[in-house]
């Protein structure tokens, strides 16, 4: 019997955009290229962005790359319910769907990688437009997966409790692959050198709640004259950027906004911080939460279940509806200092993430 075609679909890659999802694919994508012997499969094809064939080019040795123009979302769900068809899958065949959703008819075995169910939370998704189309074809898309991949225990409780599964269809949790590697270990095992900020890294998107950061931060400088706050990424969500518009100069100028870091000036910034701050009101794992435990930061974070799994509640929590919880943990942070970093390392190692996904699809 011939080994069936293994079908990636990466068709959402962007280059600078939704970094989360880039660093957590490519990831994936180096670790099943370095175990490929295991995969029980003839062929693996990457299905991507014509304009994105060169970001896939390291892997063209083992796998092949086939493009597609991509003109905009209508037309990346209609080629994910059309590829399988034009590419001639059998029932034998996987397709492997990394970003919530796959396609609207089933053709070959489908593999479901479910990032999160924000799309659930009205008031933390305002754009009435996108949660129909998510409500849609993320429900359509979990009952055709015989594998959903959930990248939390949270996220995987979350599949269970909103959606109906049927006893045929295996319900994963696997957590993303980290690589620890690309912050270089001259910068992780250099001499502390603890600077007088707090880091918060973080998108413009309204459930990152980037307003209850600078709220807490303003009280806080009426307490302390020497801290600073960091911001990598945005605060251009309309709340955050109109708060912070209106703060008061001699605040403003203590807080410090960066984009476009590069890993080593990362990895700096989470090993001399204060404490990293999270106050985000939903996550479906929280990428930048895990790098900061990797550099054995002190945390302050919402007080959400995901938070609470992926740190074993060792953490200062506090209540993200109150920039009053969060000033306290801020005063707080010099009373918590945790070795994280080889719990993460056990946490995100190759065993419990890359592996586990090729398990899945030798047994689709």
């Amino acid at each position: 019997m011939n080994k069936p075609t293994l079908v990636i679909d990466a068709l959402s890659q962007k280059k600078n955009k939704a970094f989360g999802f880039q660093e957590y694919l490519f990831n994936l994508l180096n670790d099943l290229y370095n175990y490929s012997d295991r995969l029980n499969y003839s062929k693996v094809l990457i299905v991507c962005d014509f304009s994105e064939i060169d970001s896939f080019s390291r892997f063209s040795d083992k796998f092949e790359i086939l493009g597609f123009k991509v003109f905009n979302l209508p037309h990346r769900l209609f080629l994910q319910t059309y590829l399988p068809f034009k590419l001639k899958l059998n029932k034998q065949d996987v397709v492997l769907n990394l970003v919530n959703y796959s396609g609207l008819w089933k053709r070959s075995k489908n593999i479901l990688v479910i990032h999160d169910l924000l799309y659930l939370r009205k008031e933390l998704l305002k754009n009435k437009l996108m949660r129909l189309q998510r409500l849609i074809w993320v429900g359509r898309s979990i009952a055709l997966a015989d594998t959903i991949v959930a990248i939390s225990d949270y996220t995987k409780n979350d599949i269970l409790r909103n959606f109906k599964v049927s006893k045929s269809q295996k319900v994963l949790r696997i957590y993303n692959y980290f690589n620890f590697e690309k912050f270089g270990n001259e910068y992780v095992n250099s001499e502390i050198n603890s600077e007088h900020y707090f880091l918060a890294v973080s998108s413009a998107a309204y459930h990152k709640n980037s307003v209850t950061i600078l709220r807490a931060f303003e009280k806080f400088c009426q307490l302390n004259s020497n801290v600073k706050m960091v911001f990598v990424g945005s605060i251009n969500e309309e709340n955050a950027n109109l708060f912070y518009q209106k703060m008061p100069d001699n605040i403003k100028q203590r807080i410090e906004i960066k984009s476009n870091v590069s890993n080593q000036e990362l990895s700096l910034l989470y090993k001399n911080c204060k404490a990293y701050i999270s106050a985000s009101f939903f996550e479906g794992l929280g990428m930048p939460v895990v790098e900061a435990m990797y550099f054995n930061a002190t945390l302050l974070l919402s007080d959400i279940e995901v938070f609470r799994e992926i740190t074993n509640g060792e953490a200062i929590f506090f209540n993200q509806n109150s920039s009053n919880s969060l000033c306290e943990a801020m005063l707080k942070s010099n009373e918590t200092c945790i070795e994280s970093r080889q719990q993460i390392l056990d946490k995100f190692s190759s065993i419990n993430t890359s592996l586990k996904y090729i398990d899945a699809l030798n047994n689709v």
